[in-house]
């Protein structure tokens, strides 16, 4: 009970750490690949029923590799190899009789051999290379935590064993049916008692197969590595014995009676199958990427991307030659006459179509900047601006710097990961990343206004990763 308090104690404890640490992380990308180092410990023991004895189940522990592939958002595959040690124990208070035996003092007697087991102990160690393959599923739980079931099988692959047996007493007998007489207390001619005090390698042991189970949660540790807090569990499905022996636990060296000959539990007649056990908390440390990057804002992909705003120098009219003194005329120019009664035809104001085209321009350029919208494809807890959307800026920055009047406001938006305060929190960071690199490049700070509005203007559905990387953006609006 101690043993369970404290695993519980240190899952609490892990859940608590990084979920502070987890809110600094609202954005981590979701990614496709999984590359992680597990480490598991709690119940591990073969599971077997003694004839004759009483099985105990023991502590395990397992520490390996394993890789995972996510096909969409929610369902993958996952791949690991393990080694996994296992411990149990089996005591025996019970007498062996095995008859038909010939003793080397008289060959051509036989004799029936009596084995009482006082308080003996077998301790079991076995280990094993496991190699599972489970289906995962994953769901998200908020602030870009995830929960991970899987469910599949694992090959179990033998190693090594050994078994002790190092507590209690045995005590043999001999009754020779031609004679009618039992011998005892004659150590030198294999009867008598003696103390535990026995070890040798496990052997004959198969490849198995288990089922194997597993669920927990993910926690980022930033963009690409993640913390992993489970249980997990499984269950032998094939039994690793090679056959059923028919050999009693003990029997005496025919060619040196003094010395017992012990075989064990798992190779005498007392058990007839074998299983693993295996349940406990695991802890594992991932690296996960994308073979792919995730798409940009389709908003301004879908936009030609060579319509930037740039500044259009309207052409000055040529002024009119000036008449030169006493110049005489080369030629006589026939004039119309005009209709006093007809009304005179205006003179185009240079001022006013000045201002016509300059608003004309205006309008071009805000629809422009309007149709502007900066993509964040988030790495890290900083924003980035990438090489396209910069070239996008310092072409707005140049329409600034030629128009002193122009003004504009950047807003924020995000997706919907995450909780509302971290996202609106997440969108003014993004918006002033776009009003500082603008700053940079020579536009003055107070005409640059900022906004967020967080996750509350989507421009594509949030259930997609292209629709949330297409609202992890900053749009620019044209002032005046």
């Amino acid at each position: 009970m101690k043993k369970i308090l404290l695993a519980a104690a240190i899952v609490s404890i892990f859940n608590f750490q990084f979920s502070i640490f987890n809110s600094a992380h609202a954005q981590q990308r979701e990614h496709t690949n999984y590359l992680g180092l597990d480490l598991g410990g709690g119940l591990g023991s073969p599971l077997h029923s003694a004839v004759h004895g009483d099985a105990a189940l023991g502590l395990g522990f397992g520490a390996g590799l394993h890789y995972a592939h996510f096909f969409g958002r929610h369902f993958g595959l996952g791949l690991g190899v393990n080694y996994n040690r296992l411990h149990g124990a089996t005591t025996y208070d019970f007498t062996e009789t095995t008859a038909g035996l010939t003793h080397a003092s008289n060959p051509g007697v036989t004799y029936d051999l009596a084995t009482t087991y006082d308080g003996w102990r077998e301790r079991q160690m076995l280990g094993f290379l496991s190699v599972p393959l489970e289906l995962l599923w994953r769901w998200e739980l908020g602030e870009c935590s995830w929960l991970v079931a899987g469910l599949g099988a694992q090959l179990e692959l033998p190693l090594h064993g050994r078994y002790t047996a190092d507590e209690g007493t045995y005590a043999t007998t001999g009754y020779f049916p031609a004679i009618g007489h039992t011998v005892e207390n004659l150590p030198q001619h294999g009867f008598g008692t003696y103390n535990a005090d026995t070890e040798a390698d496990i052997e004959g042991l198969k490849p198995a197969v288990s089922l194997v189970a597993d669920l927990g949660v993910r926690l980022p540790l930033g963009d690409r590595w993640g913390l992993y807090v489970g249980a997990y569990g499984s269950l032998g499905l094939t039994n690793m014995l090679d056959g059923t022996s028919t050999d009693p636990l003990l029997v005496l060296d025919p060619a040196d009676p003094s010395q017992a000959l012990y075989n064990g539990t798992f190779a005498s007649a007392e058990v007839d199958g074998m299983r693993l056990l295996r349940a406990g908390v695991k802890v594992a440390i991932d690296f996960g990427w994308s073979c792919g990057r995730t798409p940009q804002a389709p908003a301004a992909a879908e936009e030609k991307p060579t319509a930037r705003p740039q500044l259009v120098q309207q052409p000055q009219p040529k002024p009119e030659p000036r008449p030169t003194p006493n110049a005489q005329p080369q030629s006589v120019v026939m004039q119309p006459k005009v209709d006093p009664e007809a009304a005179p035809v205006p003179k185009p104001n240079p001022d006013q179509e000045a201002a016509r085209q300059a608003a004309a321009a205006r309008a071009e350029l805000k629809g422009r900047v309007e149709g502007t919208a900066i993509a964040f494809d988030f790495a890290g807890s900083e924003p980035h601006i990438s090489q396209a959307d910069d070239l996008s800026l310092r072409a707005l920055a140049a329409a600034m710097q030629a128009d002193p009047a122009m003004r504009v406001t950047v807003t924020g938006h995000t997706d919907n990961v995450g909780s509302a305060d971290v996202n609106m929190r997440l969108g003014q960071q993004r918006a002033d990343a776009v009003r500082q690199r603008l700053i940079a490049l020579g536009i003055p700070a107070d005409r640059i206004a900022t906004a967020s509005r967080g996750m509350e203007q989507p421009i594509a559905p949030n259930d997609t990763p292209e629709g949330r990387a297409r609202n992890r953006r900053a749009d620019i609006k044209l002032d005046r």
